[in-house]
């Protein structure tokens, strides 16, 4: 992200990290001030009590968060008041989460973070920023991007986390509303209505950082670009939220390759983009899309400022966005809903008023399942979690099987329900002596009509999990690749020699190279096989494992 904000700046205090309280109710002294209009150079108060506010207060003073332990746990309710500013104050954040920079004895510097602060039912007329070590342009982030391979961990370490924002109504003012920049984790914001205009993405979810949880907004903001960035971001959940306009796409996921010479260590990978609508009537403009995964790849002039350092996009200028879960989405558009330059991904439950408008194929082993038309959205009742593999269960199924461990299925320690989109935890019922694993193989030589097998469990048994393996040109198959080969994967070992001749098939799923993940319950037989297209008929070999339970 260029252009730091101004506001964000780290103070060098004293030789001591700030000690923790026990939090009480703000006190009258403190009400008063925070009423009074700012002064010159107090344009900002320090929280470090239980707030509660009235719903007729307009409060011209920033509320701050930035001395570290002081802050932690505060409760702020506004309660429908008003925090605004004066022209003494109009340049900086309406609310500052910082983290506390502090000098240790022997010179160097640490930062105790700011964490556990709930802000709820306030109204902004202005801007929120949440900084740790600092951005891009900061020395010390710029020398640990270079020169530490837990870059990403000490940048978490050091910045806010836990911080929850909660029914909020903010017009930014031309303002990016909502800054979370690097190494800042664990950030909700839910149920709030986004207003206004922004010079640039109304989020802003910055290297570094991750596991937030942007959940149940309303998105009226007017933007110049996408109105979620997630630059160098993993693990987010994006779910829920209503985007009324979005002229130049809705959530874009990339990494900001080399910009100011800092190298990005973070892959924006495992982000969760789910039950969103996309209702801009005019759709993204020229051609851009709703949403984009891997959206620059290289594609600026400055990613080689960062050339020379062993680490991250100093390496690799791609975005590396992977494993990007898109599910029970509905995009109000005929043309580009979705697009992608990297993965593998997963497309699921998906609705676009036209079903050209997203990929039906890539070259990542991405995952397609249960995309349609509609003129509207349909609540996915699904539901998609990642542990060590990604899985998939319809409304009513039930997962008895622990399946992380690719040598060995076993009785998991619950039983998981999917209810209505919900995933439950029951007790568990399962017994290890009713799963069954079994082997299978199919090959062919000079005959271009492939083989094909029909793996069945009969009539009291499920089949649970699949893994295969194939070669499509003459060739075995690596036996270890596949015993180590996670569960309910298809994966091409030797394409054929010419790759579009070349198919690797388990039930609905067919790749020619690289491998995809089989979501979803198999149905019972499934029907796996391979082809290959040769002047004298094709080779090919498939060859797996099964489980029925």
């Amino acid at each position: 992200m260029s252009g730091w904000p101004r506001a964000l700046f780290i103070v060098l205090a004293a030789v001591a990290a700030p000690m923790a309280h026990a939090v009480s109710a703000c006190s009258a002294e403190k009400l008063a001030l925070l009423r009074s209009p700012p002064k010159p150079g107090e344009g900002a108060v320090l929280i470090d009590c239980h707030l509660t506010l009235q719903p007729t207060d307009v409060i011209t003073r920033s509320l701050y968060f930035n001395h570290g332990a002081v802050s932690n746990g505060v409760q702020v309710d506004c309660q429908g008041a008003t925090l605004s500013h004066t022209d003494v104050n109009a340049d900086i954040p309406r609310i500052n989460v910082q983290s506390y920079a502090y000098t240790l004895p022997d010179g160097s510097t640490e930062w105790e973070p700011t964490h556990d602060i709930t802000i709820k039912n306030c109204r902004l007329e202005g801007n929120i920023n949440m900084s740790g070590m600092g951005g891009q342009d900061v020395p010390a982030v710029k020398e640990s991007s270079r020169t530490r391979a837990d870059h990403t961990a000490v940048m978490r370490r050091r910045a806010p986390t836990n911080i929850v924002l909660d029914s909020l109504t903010i017009d930014p003012q031309d303002r990016i509303a909502i800054y979370l920049s690097m190494g800042v984790t664990g950030v909700t914001v839910r149920r709030s209505t986004f207003l206004g205009t922004s010079p640039s993405a109304v989020i802003y979810l910055d290297a570094e950082g991750g596991e937030h949880r942007i959940v149940d907004n309303q998105f009226k903001t007017t933007a110049p670009r996408e109105v979620i960035a997630v630059d160098g971001s993993s693990d987010n959940l994006i779910q829920g939220n209503v985007f009324h306009t979005s002229p130049r796409g809705g959530i874009f996921i990339y990494r900001n390759c080399g910009e100011a010479g800092t190298v990005r260590h973070n892959e924006p990978s495992r982000n969760d983009v789910f039950d969103n609508q996309f209702l801009d009537p005019s759709g993204p403009e020229n051609g851009l899309p709703h949403l984009w995964v891997a959206s620059r790849n290289g594609n600026r002039s400055y990613c080689d400022d960062d050339a020379g350092f062993p680490y991250g996009s100093s390496v690799n200028d791609r975005d590396e966005a992977h494993r990007t879960a898109i599910k029970g989405n509905y995009f109000n558009t005929r043309t580009r809903a979705v697009m992608w330059g990297d993965g593998p991904n997963y497309l699921i439950d998906n609705i676009a008023t036209d079903t050209g408008a997203w990929p039906g194929a890539d070259d990542f082993g991405s995952t397609f399942v249960g995309n349609r038309a509609g003129s509207g959205p349909v609540a996915s009742t699904s539901c998609f979690w990642r542990d060590k593999l990604p899985m998939l269960l319809r409304d009513g199924e039930v997962q008895d099987l622990d399946l992380t461990q690719p040598k060995k299925v076993s009785c998991a320690p619950h039983r998981l329900v999917c209810e209505a989109g919900v995933l439950k935890q029951r007790a568990p019922r399962c017994d290890a002596a009713d799963i069954i694993e079994r082997h299978f193989k199919c090959s062919v030589r000079g005959d271009n009509a492939g083989c094909e097998k029909a793996l069945a469990c009969g009539p009291r048994k499920r089949l649970s999990a699949l893994k295969a393996r194939c070669n499509l040109e003459v060739g075995g198959i690596h036996r270890d690749a596949l015993s180590n080969a996670a569960w309910n994967s298809l994966v091409v070992d030797r394409e054929s020699d010419v790759v579009s001749d070349g198919h690797c098939q388990a039930a609905a799923y067919d790749v020619a190279s690289g491998g995809t993940q089989l979501l979803g319950t198999l149905p019972n037989p499934v029907r796996v096989g391979c082809r290959e297209h040769d002047e004298d008929g094709g080779e090919c070999r498939i060859e797996g494992d099964y489980v029925c339970y």
